[in-house]
């Protein structure tokens, strides 16, 4: 069967994270003998309707799979009109976190015939079958899945992990424009450093090592649930030489919601890379609580060389009431470690979640300032409520939201820099105000901390130079009459 995966448009800029699920899901297929091609609209920076109906008119398929993050909603709703423009009795099925998250809302959309839940690889081949033939009772049959009958919806049981990873290929590389991922990369290659490249021609990519996440921060959607499944060691490494042989990769961004679980292992993980000289770099997101001092030692000697950290707040009581269950402390531990190990490391921040206040964004700023070890700017994101969270639930409690369809149309091809709702008392300019001045402090920190007041007195001349042209800017566009200009300035 010819089976045609797209993966939508999700933002703008050179996008380096390749779609795990419809690669993965491909290369499944393939080994059923199925015949698949991958429409990467995200990669190719197709975003209109237009280009859309270029892209899919000239193809020929028997059903459609499309699957990405839930900021893809305004474009899904775009691609499957436009399939059923072309032939109405091509099923269409969606999945990853856009169809597990919002299952009902998706199927009032009628161009959608089927919605996966969870993972996908080990019901994928009998769904297609089953839903190409028609064959609804033995859909059924299989969990995890929403499917369109005769006008109903019909649910099946719950989804089923898969409990051994190992088990599925690896992702359909071949389906990919493997070159234009890897040059979107490039710019991981600046947290190599140059000492240690050597005249290496640095070349990225990303990879997962596991799924699922054992924590419950309320602002987080976990499309796998909180029981975390972890590929071997062997099957890491024997993938990372996959990707080093065959593509000539040496930087791996481990894209993992949560890399590292257990310190075993980790441990075993970094002495396989230093025993058998496999000579690559590394990043990954990790969580503070966990490291220690034996973790950055081999982390360091394997060839990590960057550690993203969701610090989220400076605040206890902040964390304790977005269920992060750790405390500031960890953070100061974590970010000793990373100085003394050399490794980069960028905490992010979630500004303005329920409950933030003055005394909660100072110690946030605070936390910032006195951590601030390295250049590199640290993440600063307003609260944005997804669907699945705990705080998407909230804001449709307190009637943040009364219309999820034009509130994810509102969100898509979007990150989290505008705010969207304000979950506070304080006044929406007053927040903006707030993370600009966390990055100020941020580079104020990082000049102090490095005895460089030249820079340090260069970053105050920038700041107070850059406030004043960004406030003549705003008020040149204003209308020029004083009533306009005094409302313009009171918001």
């Amino acid at each position: 069967m010819n089976i045609l995966l797209i993966h939508p448009f999700t933002r703008k800029g050179k996008q380096a994270i390749i779609p795990f699920g419809i690669t993965y899901l491909a290369a499944v297929l393939k080994n059923c003998d199925h015949t698949v091609k991958i429409l990467d609209f995200n990669l190719k920076q197709i975003s209109t309707e237009k280009e859309i109906k270029k892209e899919i008119q000239e193809l020929e398929f028997d059903i459609v799979g499309i699957g990405g993050i839930v900021t893809a909603y305004a474009q899904l709703n775009i691609i499957v009109k436009i399939v059923k423009q072309k032939d109405k009795g091509v099923p269409v099925m969606v999945g990853g976190t856009l169809g597990s998250s919002i299952p009902e809302l998706l199927f009032k959309n009628e161009n959608i015939d089927l919605v996966a839940l969870g993972e996908g690889e080990h019901i994928i081949d009998p769904v297609v079958r089953n839903l190409i033939s028609g064959n609804y009772k033995e859909l059924t049959r299989i969990p995890g899945i929403v499917f369109r009958n005769n006008g109903a919806v019909v649910y099946t049981e719950k989804p089923t992990r898969i409990n051994s990873i190992d088990e599925l290929p690896f992702p359909a590389y071949d389906l990919l424009d493997m070159e234009k991922y890897i040059k979107n990369s490039a710019g991981s290659t600046k947290y190599v450093p140059t000492d240690k490249k050597k005249g290496k021609d640095v070349r990225g990519f990303t990879i997962i090592t596991g799924r699922g996440c054992p924590y419950r921060c309320t602002f987080c959607y976990n499309t796998f649930g909180n029981k975390c499944v972890k590929h071997s060691v062997d099957n890491t490494i024997r993938h990372i030489r996959f990707l080093k042989d065959e593509y000539g990769i040496n930087l791996f961004d481990i894209t993992d919601e949560l890399f590292i679980l257990k310190k075993s292992w980790i441990l075993e993980f970094t002495r396989r890379l230093i025993e058998e000289d496999i000579q690559i770099w590394y990043r990954f997101w990790g969580r503070a609580d966990i490291m220690d001092e034996d973790i950055y030692r081999y982390l360091k000697d394997s060839g990590c060389v960057f550690i993203s950290y969701g610090f989220e707040s400076g605040s206890d009581r902040m964390l304790k009431r977005m269920k992060k269950g750790i405390k500031v402390e960890k953070y100061f531990q974590a970010m000793t470690l990373s100085q003394k190990y050399g490794i980069t490391t960028c905490p992010t921040y979630v500004i303005g979640m329920p409950g933030e206040n003055r005394r909660s964004l100072l110690e946030t700023a605070l936390l910032i300032y006195k951590t601030a070890y390295f250049k590199i700017p640290c993440g600063l994101f307003f609260a944005t409520a997804y669907p699945g969270s705990e705080l998407y639930r909230h804001a449709l409690e307190k009637k943040h939201i009364t219309d999820e369809h034009k509130y994810l149309n509102s969100i898509s091809n979007k990150d989290a820099i505008k705010l969207t709702i304000n979950f506070t008392h304080l006044p929406s300019f007053e927040l903006s105000v707030w993370i600009t001045a966390m990055g100020w402090l941020h580079e104020l920190g990082y000049a102090i901390h490095r005895g460089q007041f030249v820079l340090f007195f260069k970053t105050l001349i920038k700041i107070f130079f850059g406030s004043i042209i960004k406030s003549f800017i705003k008020i040149t566009r204003l209308p020029m009459n004083r009533k306009s200009v005094l409302k313009e300035g009171l918001r």
